[in-house]
């Protein structure tokens, strides 16, 4: 009846915002009972024991992919701003789940020295806060290192910023004749804020 209303033209205006407020109410209803069964499916997958407030800080799993991120602030009712690796987004409350470890940032690996034996190579050298000839000597001593015991492979961070350490970073490495190739990570992982390299 409505359909053909509104092919022949016989719909008013109150009938129009009659209908459009209907539909709204409805989209509303069925968002709500949406939230409300993935809130009901969370508390039965804890073993019915209800699910911990979600809060500025907290870490959690973003839900249906379980990606591990830390929440920042509340975005509106019923949605949070949430951190997963490079990537911000704002996620409704049912698709969170608190995780009950620290929200801690990866921690800083950095290039040690063990005694005689020299300089050892890590998987991921960061470089933030350094200088550039500061950032370029160990970069050097990492590729040194990375070489002697054979690691094929490992990533920098650089971050982004003015583009300086980027820069002499990929200098650095297009000219170590142990390099076989590099480029930027993929950008959930660190996207130009992060260079993988592949010894060869």
């Amino acid at each position: 009846n409505l359909v053909r209303q509104l092919r022949e033209g016989e719909l008013s205006r109150e009938k129009t915002q009659e209908v459009k407020d209907f539909l709204a109410d409805l989209e509303e209803k069925v968002a709500g009972a949406d939230r409300e069964l993935k809130l009901q499916v969370r508390e039965l997958k804890t073993g019915g024991r209800p699910p911990s407030a979600i809060e500025e800080g907290c870490a959690v799993l973003v839900l249906p992919g379980r990606r591990r991120g830390k929440v920042l602030r509340q975005a509106k009712k019923g949605s949070w701003v949430v951190e997963t690796d490079s990537l911000r987004l704002t996620v409704d409350e049912a698709d969170l789940e608190p995780t009950f470890e620290l929200a801690a940032q990866a921690p800083v690996i950095s290039l040690e020295s063990s005694g005689e034996r020299g300089p050892r190579a890590v998987l991921e050298l960061d470089l933030r806060g350094y200088r550039l000839s500061e950032a370029v000597q160990a970069l050097e001593r990492q590729l040194d290192a990375a070489m002697l015991g054979n690691l094929h492979g490992f990533s920098i961070i650089h971050g982004t910023g003015e583009g300086v350490l980027q820069q002499g970073v990929r200098e650095t490495l297009s000219r170590y004749p142990g390099v076989a190739a590099f480029h930027y990570a993929r950008p959930e992982d660190g996207g130009h804020g992060k260079t993988v390299v592949s010894l060869g």
